[in-house]
């Protein structure tokens, strides 16, 4: 796995942040807003940070224990942003508290398929059912 100086880790991990965030908005700007938009939103982040995942393990491993150790998660707002706009946009109540959780839960799955080099897909099918069942009130 290649070794980065911290400023390039987060450099190369910001650039690669965009780049799912763009093939997400490319999935969902064809569906009409809604669940299923958001869920094939969240497909695509797993898929777009599995297709990375050596880059997001450099990204973590070259900057822990320095002063950038804790600028590589806020990278991921933008997502947040996203995805708390997409449940407004469909009227879930506790968009809020639900936004956090589908944040933290789908960045915990892209950490875990990164870490141990296999998608999870059991894992990704959980936690999109349970998102369903807790939009649908």
């Amino acid at each position: 796995m290649p070794q980065y100086a911290p400023e390039e880790a987060i450099r190369l991990y910001r650039a690669a942040m965009q780049e799912v965030v763009g093939e997400i908005m490319g999935v969902m700007e064809s569906r009409a807003p809604g669940l299923d938009r958001l869920c094939d939103g969240l497909e695509r982040y797993w898929e777009g940070w599995f297709a990375r995942r050596e880059l997001r393990r450099a990204a973590y491993d070259s900057t822990r224990g320095t002063s950038f150790e804790h600028s590589v998660e806020p990278m991921g707002r933008p997502f947040l942003v996203m995805v708390r706009g997409e449940l407004l946009q469909d009227g879930v109540r506790n968009a809020d508290r639900l936004a956090q959780w589908i944040y933290d839960e789908s960045r915990a799955i892209a950490t875990a398929e990164a870490d141990g080099d296999e998608r999870a897909p059991e894992r990704r099918a959980k936690m999109l059912a349970l998102l369903r069942a807790d939009a649908a009130g």
